[in-house]
């Protein structure tokens, strides 16, 4: 399986010290969906300044981006 590592980043980022095993980049993207979901719901003032669940492949490419702000969660909200 995959390895795929889940940071909150915007100028700076809290990096996902672990990697975690999905069965493909679009698993890896559903989870970070979901981190991003609650996010937002537990720490609403994340919605602001850039902040986004990145997720890295095991070369710590970046292979999509979560975003935190309100247009990004209304597009995520309205696709489900």
């Amino acid at each position: 399986m995959p390895l795929y590592r889940f940071n909150l980043e915007d100028h700076r980022f809290i990096a996902d010290r672990g990697v975690h095993d999905c069965l493909d980049l679009a698993h890896a993207r559903e989870i970070a969906d979901d981190i991003a979901e609650l996010l937002v719901q537990h720490e609403p003032e994340l919605t602001s300044a850039g902040h986004a669940i990145v997720v890295r492949d095991q070369d710590n490419n970046q292979v999509y981006r979560a975003g935190l702000d309100e247009a990004a969660v209304s597009a995520r909200r309205a696709a489900y």
